[in-house]
């Protein structure tokens, strides 16, 4: 397979990376909005909370942002025990809702 890439003229070659470049972002760019849009959702939806724990449980804002950072600090923990655990035994055994 190389051997067909480098036997390719210039101009092929640069046809054929515009071509593979349209197709990455025309599959990767709507996804990659999408996940925008929803870690913006989700960065407001922790403000909103904040205000409701407040009003409802009476939980000061320096009792929050302690939560929220021992909610990151979890989070920065087990993220690379878990994506290697999920590299090694697969999506299927790491994610029961992908059965």
């Amino acid at each position: 397979m190389a051997d067909t890439v480098t036997s390719q003229t210039p101009q092929r070659r640069y046809e054929l990376t515009e071509q593979a470049n349209r197709k990455v972002f025309r599959r990767l760019v709507p996804f990659l909005l999408l996940m925008y849009v929803i870690a913006f959702l989700d960065r407001s939806n922790v403000s909103f909370a904040q205000e409701e724990f407040n009003a409802d449980f009476g939980i000061s804002a320096a009792s929050y942002a302690f939560g929220a950072g021992l909610f990151f600090v979890g989070y920065a923990i087990f993220e690379v025990p878990s994506n290697l655990l999920l590299h090694r035994v697969g999506a299927k055994c790491g994610y029961p809702a992908s059965w």
